[in-house]
């Protein structure tokens, strides 16, 4: 197993409330749709966008 720590930081939008649950065990997990948009400009110069969405 590879050791080390992976950090990862997306700037985006929400695209629902994001959703709280507690488990029986008392660990909270938190549910939430996140949107990520690309723009760049195509062969032709055409500005294009691209949106990623994330769970």
């Amino acid at each position: 197993m590879a050791e080390g720590l992976n950090k990862v930081m997306l700037l985006g939008n929400l695209g629902a409330d994001p959703e709280l649950r507690v488990t029986q065990g008392g660990q909270a997990i938190l549910k939430l749709r996140l949107a990520t948009t690309e723009t760049y400009l195509d062969r032709n110069n055409t500005r294009q966008e691209r949106t990623e969405w994330h769970r």
